[in-house]
């Protein structure tokens, strides 16, 4: 029998980010957070140096910033082990539309500290997965331009990317993808400026991030999580009662019973694409 996720109710401020969330989804996160009163998809979070004092969040940036922003002293998460099987991680892609392929390389040749490159697209992938680039782009041409730059401290090049990426998120449309080649992304815009091709960081990178000040940019980073916890419905008034921590805990023990013997929760098995999120 599968286990079931963990889920447990945290200090808010115990939690640390290893990239920035993104204002744009968050300050609307707070307002839907706020009418439905229900933490819908919990964070999923990892301890951070062995220890249940701070913990780095693998995937949910914009909801603890919601959180945080609503001033929310505790909040309910998913707590896995990063260095166990039901942890995998690798990275999105850019595909950037509604901005001219000139436009963007223009102004990543303006970028201090980055130096644009023509490549092949083996070279590139190979200099990617050994982290000798910070990122390449495939533009429509079928051409590959690798950025070069600092790659030897993650906070630095954490820095590089998030300016890397900040050169065309407020004046094109992004799609995040798997894929690092243009062809069969065709469907999704016949504008491309180019897809930006981003490096699988490692965990142990990851947690550097969270003990420190740097952060990766929103989404690159992708986890997968089994079992993950979805649709798990926590009224946000149990999370703002007046409770203590361990309390509270016990509370959603409780709950969690509840829902268990009447049947409420269902594990999938396989994969499950979702048309409502």
């Amino acid at each position: 029998m599968t286990p079931l996720p963990t889920l447990r109710i945290v200090a808010t401020d115990s939690l640390r980010l290893h990239e920035n969330h993104d204002p744009g989804r968050t300050h609307p996160l707070v307002t839907t957070l706020r009418r439905d009163g229900i933490l819908k998809n919990p964070p999923v979070i990892a301890p951070l140096d062995n220890g249940h004092l701070h913990y780095v969040v693998l995937d949910g940036a914009n909801r603890v910033s919601a959180f945080t922003l609503m001033e929310y002293s505790h909040l309910l998460a998913q707590v896995v082990d990063y260095e166990g099987d039901g942890v995998q991680l690798s990275a999105w892609n850019h595909l950037v539309v509604s901005l001219s392929t000139q436009a963007l390389l223009t102004r990543l040749q303006g970028l201090p500290g980055v130096s644009l490159r023509e490549m092949s697209r083996e070279d590139a992938r190979r200099s990617l997965a050994e982290q000798q680039l910070v990122c390449y782009l495939v533009v429509p041409e079928g051409g590959v331009m690798a950025a070069l730059g600092e790659t030897g401290q993650v906070e630095a090049w954490a820095a590089t990317l998030c300016e890397v990426v900040n050169v065309y998120l407020p004046h094109g449309k992004i799609f995040r993808t798997q894929q690092d080649e243009l062809r069969g992304l065709e469907g999704f815009s016949s504008t491309a400026a180019a897809l930006v091709v981003f490096p699988n960081f490692r965990p142990n990178q990851v947690m550097d991030l969270a003990r420190g000040q740097g952060r990766l940019p929103a989404g690159i980073t992708r986890h997968l999580i089994s079992p993950r916890a979805l649709r798990v419905n926590y009224p946000l008034e149990e999370l703002s009662a007046a409770f203590s921590l361990d309390e509270k805990n016990l509370r959603l023990q409780e709950w969690l019973h509840q829902r268990t013997v009447s049947q409420s929760v269902r594990f999938y098995g396989e994969a499950t694409v979702l048309y409502d999120e």
